[in-house]
């Protein structure tokens, strides 16, 4: 749904299989169905960024008869149907269906749910907004080769703004950043330094709430009056470094700056306003900016190690494990312990919301999607579309694609690794 399309419908059918009597002997009444669904409710974040899902609403279910009120099974199967449903609101939805053969005027009617009845998983339905329909294009950009150079002998990784330089030439309708969070090196139970290569993986999140400050151009090499001028520094920023305004940080000389706020804070309100201005331009040119969301490990220096022991998954020594895949070995991160930790998920729930209200942002990429639990998808889905009805959420599998069809995301593409 969108702006162009805004609803479409739904209708749910089910058949239920009756052994013990004639199907032809059923009528409207003897066996009652009922929907329940969350449609159009996606639930929402409480205080303390603790997600509630919707609490949902049944709907009626009819037994599907003849005109004489006999019902038409399917072989010694009575089907029954719901009527048709609106869906208005992009999201991750949930449905399920109930049978009674109880007397409606009791007071002690049983329900029992399908999945009482046969290894039946409740129903999902996705809905996307209308122009991912047009299947964009995408271009997968990692900031740090945008613009590397070698500088007097040494390497010099690309940075926010070359890429905002860069967008004019890039043939896609989608800019996916791979991840831009500070990354971390160090392990933080040996000390070792565990980077891979000389800078370290961007997969090795150190803090989510942070930007990679090899990606940010120094404060000092900007004109942080422009930045203000342009709004691309906001009153938010500048009060929460603990200034009174934009106007602090357009008239203060940098070293005057660092001297009062401390050089990494500034250093993190530039690194906004280089990424608001990199999607500013993007959506200029009629394109969206979606980021690689992190949600299976951190670095090994990450302080959620110390605060949060209990949402990593631990080896036989009592310390983070490893992230592995098949043959693939991430030696430089700790892996969470992801699946159903709810308070794990409300946090990481809270990553994709942050940025792209902070800066414009569009969407995620959620790496390896098909190993994520099905519930914590939705969520991220409802929490992102809540945020942007627009969104796109993108999944990768490593898996087929036939595989991966009860993944809960707008988009969906398979990354194989074929040895010989």
């Amino acid at each position: 749904v969108g702006r162009d399309h805004p609803a479409c419908s739904a209708q749910v059918r089910v058949e239920l299989f009756v052994g013990a009597a004639p199907v032809s002997a059923v009528r409207p009444g003897d066996v009652d169905a009922r929907l329940w669904t969350d449609a159009n409710q996606r639930g929402a974040a409480a205080a303390r960024g603790v997600f509630r899902d919707a609490p949902g609403r049944y709907l009626d279910m009819h037994l599907v008869c003849d005109e004489q009120g006999v019902a038409l099974p399917a072989g010694n199967n009575l089907v029954f149907e719901s009527e048709p449903f609106t869906l208005n609101t992009t999201g991750v939805f949930s449905y399920s269906v109930d049978f009674s053969a109880d007397d409606p005027a009791s007071p002690s009617r049983r329900w029992v749910s399908l999945s009482e009845l046969a290894d039946n998983r409740n129903g999902v339905i996705v809905v996307s907004p209308t122009w991912v329909r047009d299947c964009p294009t995408l271009a997968e950009i990692c900031v740090r080769k945008v613009g590397a150079r070698m500088v007097s002998g040494r390497f010099r990784g690309g940075t926010l703004p070359d890429v905002t330089a860069a967008l004019p030439g890039i043939p896609a309708d989608v800019i996916y950043l791979l991840p831009f969070f500070r990354i971390g090196t160090t392990d933080l139970h040996t000390g070792a330094d565990v980077r891979k290569g000389q800078l370290g993986s961007p997969y090795a999140v150190q803090d989510f709430f942070q930007i990679d400050p090899a990606l940010i151009v120094p404060p000092e090499d900007c004109d942080l009056g422009a930045l203000v001028r342009d709004d691309l520094i906001t009153p938010a920023d500048a009060v929460g470094v603990g200034l009174p305004g934009v106007g602090a940080l357009a008239g203060t000389p940098v070293p005057q700056l660092v001297a009062q706020i401390g050089a990494e804070p500034l250093r993190q309100v530039v690194g906004r306003a280089q990424l608001r201005e990199l999607t500013r331009q993007a959506h200029a040119l009629g394109k969206r900016v979606i980021f690689d969301l992190v949600l299976m490990q951190t670095s090994r220096d990450c302080p959620l190690i110390r605060q949060h022991p209990e949402w990593y998954a631990l080896d036989a020594d009592g310390v983070p494990r490893i992230h592995q895949i098949a043959w693939l070995v991430y030696s430089d991160v700790a892996l969470f312990d992801l699946v159903f930790n709810e308070p794990l998920q409300d946090y990481l729930g809270g990553v994709a919301p942050y940025w792209m209200t902070q800066c414009g942002l569009d969407g995620v990429r959620i790496d390896a999607s098909q190993t994520i639990d099905r519930p914590f998808l939705k969520r991220i889905k409802n929490r992102i579309n809540a945020t942007l009805p627009e969104a796109l959420v993108l999944g990768e599998t490593l898996c087929p694609l036939a595989e991966a069809v009860d993944v809960p995301v707008d988009m969906v593409y398979a990354l194989l690794a074929i040895t010989g």
